[in-house]
């Protein structure tokens, strides 16, 4: 969970940077850092979802992880794409950052109520 966290902030943190950045090098190092974050959640993500649920619906949440993770990567460009065309590009990615560390204390407060006794978020 932790993991995860990290991970996220590792991806708002240069994404609200990158409208105000000039050069490359700046670029390619908040690209870098973003992708680690990307990675960390990424992966941590897929850890979780599988300790999270009974070995006999492995295939069920791993479908649906897979699912949602598709639907985010699918979706974001579009969504980011008409902010960036409504407001610009400074607004457009200080929204999406801070989307992505809203996330954050809403994920945290999900976790709560999970444990990692085989369950998922309490259903039996």
């Amino acid at each position: 969970r932790g993991l995860i966290v990290a991970g996220v902030v590792a991806c708002a943190v240069p994404f609200a940077a990158v409208p105000h950045l000039a050069g490359f090098w700046p670029l390619a190092g908040a690209c870098l850092v973003f992708g680690f974050g990307e990675a960390l959640v990424t992966s941590s993500s897929a850890a979780l979802v599988a300790d999270l649920c009974r070995a006999r619906h492995y295939g069920t949440a791993m479908g649906v992880f897979g699912t949602i993770f598709d639907v985010g990567h699918a979706s974001g460009p579009l969504l980011g794409g008409l902010l960036v065309g409504a407001l610009g590009y400074g607004p457009a990615f200080a929204i999406i950052a801070g989307v992505l560390l809203c996330s954050v204390p809403w994920f945290l407060t999900v976790m709560r109520g999970c444990d990692s006794a085989g369950t998922l978020c309490g259903q039996e």
